[in-house]
């Protein structure tokens, strides 16, 4: 999803890109849920999740690189760090 999402970035806004995956990863966590069967549940975690998370993920990295300029290796680490916790 990074090219994906890096090139719907460009064209609207980081911050639209970034809170459309949002909802999308949202929805799939509600729907994940109420999953009744298994199939359902590796759908909607799956794809729902997964393309969500996908189109937050290289934008915010876009975003730190954006905004710092003095201390950008620190930014970078500690945004790409605090991803990787989140995902445990």
């Amino acid at each position: 999803m990074g090219p994906f999402s890096n090139a719907l970035a460009s064209r609207f806004s980081t911050r639209w890109v970034v809170i459309t995956g949002s909802v999308l990863a949202m929805t799939g966590f509600v729907l994940s849920s109420l999953a009744g069967t298994s199939w359902v549940f590796f759908f909607t975690y799956g794809i729902c999740i997964g393309v969500g998370v996908g189109l937050m993920y290289a934008p915010s990295i876009v975003v730190v690189n954006q905004h710092f300029e003095k201390r950008r290796g620190l930014a970078n680490g500690v945004s790409l760090a605090g991803s990787g916790i989140g995902s445990i």
